[in-house]
């Protein structure tokens, strides 16, 4: 039932929606009516309930209990669970999200400078204005953590009206640009040589490292 008022939820669904992925272009060689299966991407919830750790997965019947874990120690429990779900997949597989829901970090520091200058203004009541330097200090403390978090809100901000923008149009014109120019071909051919480079550096430093897996070309010669 939460599933189905989440889903129906016009807040939810449009803040989802928004960030969906802009393609400014029409795949002519996809035929709608293909019954090849796409990828199937959907969210699993790992939550301690009662004592015990819950896996909350859509696909399946129903939840299904991992075991207990008493106090915090459902963190610990639930990351080599992640690890075996990830290692189902192939190597090379990168498409995966890892995401916490948690307290809304400005609020919780705002409770806690709350509760602080609540005890310092008691303290100094009992001692006198000098006391509660410790106090003092965390208030500035969580006075600062407040303002990185509404930096950070900014900047988040920011990179989601970016996400959400269409640059095909510009990169278009850009590269039109160059073309008319004669530019672009040179341009092209110094990226391909240093990426190679890139790669190879990348190759040296992992075999300096003794690691091991197959690396592929990304470029032809």
């Amino acid at each position: 039932l939460k599933g189905v008022a989440i889903t129906n939820s016009d807040l939810v669904r449009t803040v989802h929606n928004s960030f969906s992925r802009s393609d400014p272009f029409v795949n002519e060689m996809h035929d709608p009516r293909s019954k090849e299966k796409e990828d199937l991407f959907h969210f699993i919830a790992y939550t301690p309930i009662n004592g015990n750790l819950y896996e909350l997965d859509g696909l399946q019947e129903g939840p299904r209990n991992h075991g207990p874990c008493p106090g915090d120690s459902w963190l610990e429990k639930v990351g080599p669970i992640i690890q075996a779900r990830m290692n189902q997949y192939a190597g090379g597989e990168i498409r995966f999200n890892l995401m916490a829901v948690v307290d809304d970090r400005i609020k919780v520091y705002q409770e806690k400078q709350k509760t602080y200058e609540g005890q310092l203004e008691a303290l100094q009541q009992k001692e006198g204005p000098e006391a509660g330097a410790w106090l003092k200090s965390e208030i500035e403390n969580l006075k600062q953590d407040i303002v990185k978090e509404e930096e950070k809100r900014l900047k988040q901000q920011r990179e989601n009206k970016l996400r959400r923008h269409n640059f095909v149009p510009l990169i278009y014109e850009i590269l039109k640009g160059l073309a008319q120019d004669g530019k672009l071909e040179g341009l092209i051919e110094e990226g391909k040589t240093r990426a190679k480079a890139e790669l190879e550096s990348a190759r040296q430093r992992k075999a300096a490292a003794g690691g091991v897996g197959e690396d592929v070309d990304m470029y032809d010669a």
